[in-house]
């Protein structure tokens, strides 16, 4: 999957949070719920770096809204081995998680995980971490919100774990950075 897809599905987290997630067909995979997240044991650690981020001006950029979030996310395995086999975002909206979707209406899956994290056919190994350095978060508006971003995976006996982890957005431009590089 190329980095622009990756870039515009990103960019839609907001828009479709305030609009609904696109409907599904019945052979389309599902997105996970806050509820059946819940559910799942802890397998996964999810870091993102720094924990809170403040915005920049998107500049010229067509794939992103206004204003885009620049973070790293790391994720790694806790017990034994783990196959990413669907990972995604949900906002906090209304004092409750709500899915962001995606640009395509669907989860991201083991081959978004291979190209986005450099992680050889999804698989974190014990004690290894991999990494997106260019994790970005984007709206139209500059307002403050949290993502929390989730990580489902596989361990060698099919059982299901998940990892987690929430970023800040911060409603101010980065007096650092207050522009994209062009």
């Amino acid at each position: 999957m190329s980095r622009a897809f990756r870039t515009i599905a990103i960019a839609t987290i907001f828009c479709l949070v305030l609009l609904g997630s696109p409907s599904l067909g019945a052979d389309e995979p599902k997105f996970i719920t806050p509820e059946e997240l819940n559910k799942l044991p802890e397998g996964l650690k999810v870091v993102h770096e720094p924990k809170t981020v403040l915005a920049t001006l998107t500049g010229k950029s067509e794939r992103r809204a206004k204003y885009t979030w620049w973070y790293s996310t790391s994720v790694s395995a806790t017990d034994t081995d783990v196959t990413i086999v669907e990972f995604g975002a949900f906002a906090w909206k209304d004092g409750e998680w709500v899915n962001a979707g995606t640009f395509n209406g669907k989860p991201y899956s083991t081959d978004e995980f291979v190209g986005w994290f450099k992680c050889p056919k999804a698989m974190v190994k014990k004690e290894a971490s991999f990494s997106d350095p260019t994790n970005w978060s984007s709206d139209p508006e500059l307002r403050a919100g949290k993502m929390l971003w989730y990580f489902v995976g596989v361990d060698p006996k099919g059982k299901r774990v998940k990892g987690q982890a929430v970023i800040e957005l911060k409603a101010e431009i980065d007096p650092k950075n207050p522009k994209d590089p062009d």
